[in-house]
């Protein structure tokens, strides 16, 4: 159907399958088929895409096409375009029918490095997870949905209330909003954790400007509060946090524990992973954390937060 569809030049199609390409090397000339024919229609994602990945082969053309997303706002295009020379325009490039039978939907292998944190919380540290791509596609869909970020009121009734407890934007994608490309990419955080997707939230996306932060805090639903009755019978207890960093600042936006004595420091497409709860799903109060404040630049994190069983999230 995908491939029907870019046949007719539909460009989300081609955005689509130009995106499960470039995640298997031996797709590289499906890939860029669509992704020439993505950008010359004015699509911004694979105008990025294709810059990045004629780096190499083609200096000239890919600064053309990181021009466009650059022009456009499109996350890290401007920095990745100042690493080339002169841009050239483009070659008309003859259209060719794509096929695309035998392209997997889920093509998740990855090489992922695995560093423990801690074992008592358990904390680690996934890295590999995402590329630039995939960080950069999450920040572009989320950014036009960002407000002010909500904490849990303090007399326990209600969500969404703000507080300078916390100063970051955020929002939610919600799993039936979300296009095929997004939910590649949140599949992949899922796979690189092994933790099932129907035991999961939708995707909370932050973003963090010069000097926000987020001071420290629980993940997990206090029992004693009215409010977390509702979230705890949809799906139970909050027993994981998986953060992945989207872009990471120059300086600051540190993750600390200052009750284990822990900051953590990761690079954009990692994820930082830690238990909030014991081994009797009781929450553990060591795993107090704060998200420190951005000095320099900005940071973007997407946080998948796992349940002790199925959602009703994906009932869309």
């Amino acid at each position: 159907m995908l491939a029907t569809a870019a046949n007719k030049n539909f460009v989300p199609a081609l955005r689509t399958l130009d995106h499960l390409a470039l995640q298997d090397d031996s797709r590289r000339e499906l890939a860029l088929q669509c992704l020439n024919q993505a950008a010359l229609a004015g699509d911004i994602a694979s105008c990025f895409a294709l810059g990045l990945e004629l780096r190499a082969s083609n200096p000239g053309h890919a600064a053309h096409w990181l021009n466009q997303a650059a022009l456009a706002g499109y996350p890290f295009a401007q920095q990745e375009r100042a690493l080339l020379g002169e841009a050239a325009a483009p070659p008309n490039i003859e259209r060719q029918p794509i096929d695309a039978d035998d392209l997997p939907l889920r093509s998740l292998t990855q090489n992922i490095l695995l560093k423990e944190v801690c074992n008592d919380p358990s904390i680690k540290v996934f890295s590999n997870v995402l590329n630039k791509v995939d960080c950069a596609y999450l920040m572009f869909i989320a950014r036009p949905l960002m407000t002010r970020a909500g904490v849990i009121d303090p007399g326990g009734d209600k969500a969404g209330y703000t507080s300078n407890v916390r100063t970051n934007m955020s929002t939610f994608l919600p799993f039936g909003d979300v296009d095929i490309i997004a939910r590649h990419i949140e599949e992949k955080i899922m796979a690189a954790i092994k933790a099932p997707l129907p035991s999961s939230e939708p995707m909370s996306v932050l973003w963090y400007s010069n000097g926000e932060s987020y001071e420290p805090h629980f993940d997990f639903f206090s029992p004693n509060l009215e409010v977390s009755q509702k979230h705890l019978a949809e799906g139970g207890q909050r027993l994981v946090s998986a953060i992945t960093y989207l872009a990471e600042p120059d300086q600051g936006g540190s993750t600390n524990f200052p009750e284990l004595d822990i900051t953590i420091d990761v690079k954009a497409g990692d994820t930082l992973w830690f238990r909030n709860c014991d081994d009797q799903g009781q929450p553990d109060r060591r795993t107090l954390h704060s998200g420190d404040p951005v000095s320099a630049v900005e940071k973007w994190v997407v946080t998948k937060w796992i349940r002790e069983s199925i959602t009703p999230y994906l009932e869309f």
